[in-house]
């Protein structure tokens, strides 16, 4: 038995013209390998250019493999049931050893009616980003034998099989990354819609605006404004830790934790006790997760005019009074996921007049590219007294001078306004 080894060498300079003479049916082979970008997963496409590689050798048979690893992964065969098991074996030795193999002599053996071996080539080709096949064609025994111009037309396939692989794989990256940029382009304007489009509302003596924006496509921060029976405002604000689309889907769960407990409990029931309920609930999730969130409840009555507020670890409260001071409730700074203990809650009296910012630390962090630090209640001793309107729109125009369209902020961003007019 006569075997020889000859080196992959890339397809040189003329070798389609080579080809050509080699064997009659290349230019419809050079049509397949021109449209295999259109390819339907790579199988249909690799077995017709297996099929025109054949014109001129009705005899030949032929099959192709994808490389992983060790391991030789059937894609396409031509003109067989099933692969020779001596064109497989070789088709495994030129994966090994990386080199054409080629069978071209007599041999004493079961695999085709003669009682000899096959003729048969083997060659492996590689794509310029690694990905790796390996191309056989095996005829009887009693063929013609393959020959240098055949063996070249082999190698040269390879290689084209190769690229198509790699084409494939770009291409499943490519639609793979196109639903996922479509699937957070749907989270993006999801959350845009219901939580930073600056919302602004009023209900008896009470009004508020809000605002948000993540650091990422989509971000961690959380709130809601909820209108109370009677006059007066529920509000909900945190933040978890982490960016972007697993921050946020936290987020959108604590929300719902939140929403739960305030179902579950007493109409009646204080601020306290639907967070103490909901860290509760949340605690095992955010364990098993190996995270933990920060959470503010604020409830503002407009009958008689206080405040109320459960803080888990948040103390992002500031109040401006209408004569211009400015007092921050002190908060409890265990978060949400740490422990189980009951959370307490403040009440301070309101007048017309005063005005109430809740934040998170992404507000104060604005200007951390700049080695500044936001202090939201300087500023608003400062400032002229001022609508939750007011607020959003100055507020966010100091965002932009630190975050520029396209620029986005160090951390996640979200504040909600709340002014107390006459009753």
């Amino acid at each position: 038995m006569l075997m020889h080894e000859t080196s992959p060498d890339a397809v040189v300079s003329g070798l389609v013209g080579e080809l050509a003479r080699a064997w009659d049916g290349l230019d419809a082979l050079s049509k397949i390998i021109a449209a295999r970008g259109g390819t339907d997963g790579g199988g249909p496409v690799l077995h017709r250019l297996l099929e025109t590689a054949c014109i001129a050798r009705p005899e030949v048979r032929s099959a192709v493999w994808k490389t992983e690893g060790e391991q030789l992964i059937p894609v396409a065969q031509f003109g067989c049931l099933t692969i020779d098991p001596t064109a497989l074996a070789l088709a495994e030795a030129c994966s090994r050893s990386g080199r054409t193999r080629i069978l071209n002599a007599d041999g004493v053996s079961s695999s085709d009616s003669t009682g000899r071996d096959p003729r048969v080539i083997a060659t492996p080709g590689r794509s310029p980003s690694g990905r790796r096949a390996v191309l056989a064609f095996w005829s009887p025994a009693d063929a013609a034998p393959f020959d240098s111009h055949t063996v070249r037309i082999a190698e040269a396939l390879a290689l084209q099989v190769a690229l198509i692989f790699e084409e494939e794989e770009w291409t499943s990256r490519l639609l793979n990354q196109e639903r996922a940029d479509a699937d957070l382009g749907a989270a993006r304007r999801i959350q845009a819609s219901l939580l930073e489009s600056p919302r602004v509302g009023e209900s008896g003596p009470v009004s508020w605006a809000s605002f948000s924006r993540p650091s990422r496509v989509v971000g961690g921060d959380f709130h809601d404004v909820n209108v109370r029976p009677g006059g007066g405002v529920d509000v909900v604000l945190g933040d978890v830790m982490g960016k972007g689309l697993p921050a946020a889907l936290l987020g959108a769960a604590c929300l719902n934790h939140v929403f739960r407990a305030a179902a579950a409990s007493d109409p009646s029931a204080r601020l306290c006790q639907i967070l103490s309920r909901t860290n509760e609930t949340l605690t095992p999730e955010l364990v098993r997760l190996e995270t933990f969130a920060s959470m503010i409840l604020v409830r503002i009555d407009g009958d008689p005019l206080r405040l109320t507020v459960a803080d888990a670890g948040h103390a992002s409260l500031v109040i401006r009074g209408a004569d211009g001071g400015v007092f921050k409730p002190r908060g409890r700074e265990t978060l949400l996921g740490v422990e189980r203990e009951p959370f307490g809650e403040t009440t301070v009296a309101l007048s017309p007049g005063d005005l109430i910012v809740v934040f998170t630390d992404g507000l104060t962090d604005v200007g951390r590219k700049s080695r500044h630090t936001f202090d939201v209640a300087g500023w608003l001793a400062d400032s002229r007294a001022l609508t939750p309107a007011d607020v959003v729109s100055e507020l966010s125009a100091m965002i932009e001078k630190f975050c520029p369209a396209g620029d986005a902020p160090e951390d996640d961003i979200t504040f909600v306004a709340i002014g107390i007019g006459d009753r």
